[in-house]
């Protein structure tokens, strides 16, 4: 919490020193609660005897590349496009940003085997969730990668030449499967909330899902389930954050998973897909939110 607080007053330093443009974009509340945030930080290392703290230099040693460059090129687009599942937002390209290390574990020791069993089943439900992330981020970086091997691999598999500008090859399929992953992951976090809170849903119920979680009898209609709204409100984050990603992603990884998906080769198709480029971005966004899904989560837990 330390670093973060840190971090947070020297960026509002940083912004108070261009005043007129927070004042023309934000008004007057916005810099008023700048400076009060900024001070509230600096009263509470002022209170504490610590205030030098609030000039300490947060920057890391830059990450030193890999000497096997397959591992190299995979750690700078995990850095490149903030992938990882770790804590270290102050200086993202250096050492403390390579990384899952995001984690939960034991404590103390469990003596009743009925709670050995269930931290057990939570442990093996978190580490799918991190798999599930983790073998779709390798997939999604493994899209962009065109050697010749894999080129050469692509091009055993006979495909029609496609008339409408469309593409279909093995990196296509890739940036697919990578797209139709990360929501496997999210799918998997609805399924840990369901057993983690207790809420009662069959685990094959077909509507049970990342939308659907947060209702009672999944179902928009009957209003928030109770133990969500009323005892666990740091589950908010994961919340506003699928909000935020809203339908239409999710209607895409449908498409994707029981009928098609086209990727434009030079943007000259008649339906208006995306290049492999932009669609290769959207997949990016997504992971991005994800990761911070996960992060919220066992934030939570």
């Amino acid at each position: 919490q330390g670093g973060y607080l840190i971090y947070a007053y020297q960026l509002y330093e940083q912004a108070l020193k261009h005043k007129d443009s927070i004042l023309s974009i934000g008004g007057n509340d916005a810099y008023n609660q700048f400076v009060m945030h900024r001070d509230h930080i600096k009263k509470h290392y002022a209170d504490n005897n610590q205030e030098e703290l609030l000039a300490v230099n947060l920057s890391h040693e830059h990450h030193s590349p890999n000497v096997n460059k397959t591992v190299e090129d995979y750690t700078a687009f995990c850095l490149e496009n903030d992938l990882y599942l770790n804590l270290h937002i102050f200086d993202k390209h250096s050492t403390g940003s390579v990384s899952d290390n995001v984690s939960t574990s034991l404590i103390t020791t469990i003596a009743d085997d009925d709670a050995k069993r269930w931290v057990a089943e939570v442990f093996m439900r978190l580490n799918e969730i991190k798999e599930s992330y983790m073998t779709g981020r390798y997939t999604l970086w493994l899209s962009q990668q065109k050697t010749p091997a894999m080129s050469k691999i692509s091009e055993q598999s006979l495909l029609v030449n496609n008339l409408d500008y469309t593409a279909h090859n093995l990196y296509t399929g890739l940036l697919k499967t990578s797209y139709k992953e990360v929501f496997s992951v999210l799918d998997k976090v609805a399924n840990f909330l369901n057993y983690y809170l207790e809420l009662g849903n069959d685990e094959n119920n077909p509507y049970l899902n990342y939308r659907k979680i947060w209702y009672t009898d999944l179902n928009k209609t009957n209003g928030f389930h109770s133990r969500i709204t009323s005892e666990n409100y740091r589950l908010f984050g994961i919340y506003s954050l699928l909000n935020e990603l809203g339908e239409a992603p999710s209607v895409e990884r449908n498409t994707l998973e029981h009928r098609y998906k086209r990727i434009s080769t030079i943007g000259l198709d008649p339906y208006g897909a995306p290049t492999f480029s932009e669609f290769t971005q959207q997949t990016v966004d997504v992971y991005y939110k994800v990761k911070c899904v996960i992060i919220y989560l066992l934030n939570f837990i």
